[in-house]
């Protein structure tokens, strides 16, 4: 496994967005990160040289440089010193991205970040709850007491050896660390769950940690046998319509003489990727936009109706 796929897989990527870099040093690591892709891991440079491939000025690359290598983002050599001087722009460096998140020294609030920092979990942290998967069903949350033995990494370990079989890739360091990461952060029952149903398609515990929902959602087309395509298909359509209500009222408000609130409401349905919750939203307080009275009444059967956190309540059947 090459250095950019494996630092992908391993929630790289993630974890360098919570690096809070600035756009310079973003801009440096993106150009490297692609040079590596290109099969150059180390390369030869200068400090001017990358100010004018990145289009930065000098002293901000010289800067960026200095901060990424003290972090552990970047190793650079000069003449077999490691370290940068004021006075090098034009001298040679050998510099080299650090693909090991594990050396990088970051900082967030006196913590250090690491991959689980980059994860974004499918419940509240801390929540004292279970999955608890039941046939014929998605793999929904379902609140029960944990009074059983939580399985170990290395129960987790073993279920994926014995369904991957050869077709793992994974050497006993990362499946040990993809298991552990994967029993922080996701409902053990589903873990098992998932390892079982795909068997050897699933090469290796980091790619199911990383690309999580998309197991999952393949797990329930799969199990489910649910045709997803035509129910977006229908979402799609119906969110295609309240745009189109939406873009026509719009055109009246030259008339009207809408407020800048309702005007404003009107633009969001528009341009906006979910326009039907953001009309559920904008109807808890529709008194705030009294020419839109008769909007609302058209169109409220396109709302989807949203929890707070912005979870779609499901109707009861």
């Amino acid at each position: 496994m090459d250095h950019v796929t494996k630092f992908t897989k391993e929630s790289g990527l993630k974890v360098l967005a919570l690096a809070s870099l600035d756009a310079c040093e973003y801009s440096l690591v993106l150009h490297l990160l692609n040079t590596a892709a290109s099969g150059h891991v180390q390369w030869i440079t200068t400090i001017a040289e990358l100010a004018s491939l990145t289009r930065h000025p000098l002293h901000q690359i010289e800067q960026a440089v200095q901060h990424l290598e003290s972090i552990g983002i970047l190793e650079c050599r000069f003449n077999g010193h490691t370290g940068l001087k004021v006075d090098r722009e034009y001298e040679s460096m050998r510099i080299r991205f650090e693909f090991d998140t594990s050396k990088w020294n970051m900082q967030d609030a006196g913590q250090p970040i690491t991959s689980y920092d980059a994860i974004i979990y499918p419940f509240v942290k801390g929540l004292n709850t279970r999955h608890t998967p039941t046939e014929q069903a998605p793999l929904e949350l379902s609140l029960m007491a944990k009074d059983e033995q939580v399985p170990s990494w290395e129960e987790v370990v073993r279920l994926f050896s014995q369904r991957a079989g050869d077709k793992a890739e994974d050497d006993e360091k990362s499946a040990a660390d993809g298991a552990k990461l994967l029993l922080r952060t996701h409902p053990e029952e589903q873990i098992m769950l998932l390892l079982d149903y795909f068997g050897d398609r699933l090469p290796s515990l980091s790619l199911l940690a990383s690309s999580w929902d998309q197991f999952v959602h393949q797990y329930e087309v799969e199990h489910l046998k649910i045709d997803f395509s035509n129910a977006r298909q229908k979402h799609a359509d119906l969110e295609k319509k309240l745009r189109q209500n939406a873009k026509e009222w719009l055109q009246d408000s030259l008339v009207e003489g809408y407020s800048s609130l309702e005007v404003g409401l009107l633009k969001l349905l528009i341009s906006h990727k979910r326009p039907r919750r953001q009309l559920y939203w904008a109807y808890q307080t529709k008194e705030r936009y009294p020419r839109l009275k008769d909007f609302f009444e058209q169109n409220k059967a396109y709302m989807l109706a949203v929890t707070s956190k912005g979870n779609i309540v499901k109707k009861q059947p």
